[in-house]
């Protein structure tokens, strides 16, 4: 009898001992699953990088590339944060992704163009109207410098101290494309996206202004900084 009686206890002690070890396995399996972050889309996984930092991308994203690189974070001129993105592809490609209001982070524009082919250091020849006066000037210019000194002999036209003063100065630069900018100088209260509204008519073309100027923050444009423009993009009837 006490065989009989030993054969099931030993049943019921193996099946309770199985049924823990399942339970148990179920139960961190579970707890890993929930722990694994899915990212379905290139704009989702590049705003969780760490600036600088260089990504594989999901199968088939919306870029169309395999790897990107976050090159820098940066607040826009509208108050939101944004990221330059560089991707993986024979021909320079750079693009800006912003963070919307619902915290997901969007794809914008490309940066791909003129300006990003412009070498940082540059010596062009140039005509520098001020009023009814025009000299042939030097400028040199490197991505270091926050304002230029425009010297004909021993003459200086224009230095660090008063070019807050000038509001209205034309450089003419001889170059491939003959391009024109302007100098304007930003005004009280104005934010990058007040200034562009006021010079050009259209606030969004704080972008370009942003680019020309290499500006990275637009929490950096305070009153008395003097910024270049496209001659094209300013407005008739601006002051």
């Amino acid at each position: 009898m006490r065989k009989h009686t030993l054969i099931p206890c030993m049943a019921l002690t193996l099946w309770g001992l199985t049924g823990c070890a399942t339970t148990g396995l179920n139960s961190s399996s579970q707890g890993q699953e929930a722990n694994v972050v899915q990212v379905t889309t290139a704009a989702e996984a590049l705003g969780n990088a760490q600036p600088g930092e260089q990504l594989v991308l999901p199968e088939d994203n919306e870029l169309g590339v395999s790897t990107a690189r976050v090159i820098k974070q940066y607040h826009a001129a509208s108050g939101r944060l944004c990221r330059r993105i560089e991707l993986a592809t024979a021909n320079p490609d750079i693009r800006v992704m912003c963070k919307s209001d619902s915290g997901q982070w969007r794809m914008t524009r490309s940066l791909t163009g003129a300006s990003l082919a412009q070498p940082l250091t540059q010596t062009p020849m140039a005509a520098v109207v001020v009023g009814e006066a025009s000299v042939d000037s030097t400028i040199s210019s490197t991505k270091t410098e926050e304002s230029h000194t425009l010297h004909s002999g021993r003459e200086s036209l224009l230095d660090n101290s008063e070019a807050g003063l000038i509001s209205d100065v034309t450089l003419v630069v001889a170059s491939a494309k003959n391009s024109t900018i302007r100098l304007r100088e930003v005004q009280d209260g104005e934010t990058l996206w007040k200034f562009s509204k006021r010079v050009t008519g259209d606030a969004l073309n704080w972008h370009d202004i942003a680019d020309l100027n290499e500006i990275d923050d637009a929490r950096t444009v305070v009153p008395g900084l003097v910024l270049k423009i496209p001659v094209h993009l300013i407005r008739p009837d601006s002051q």
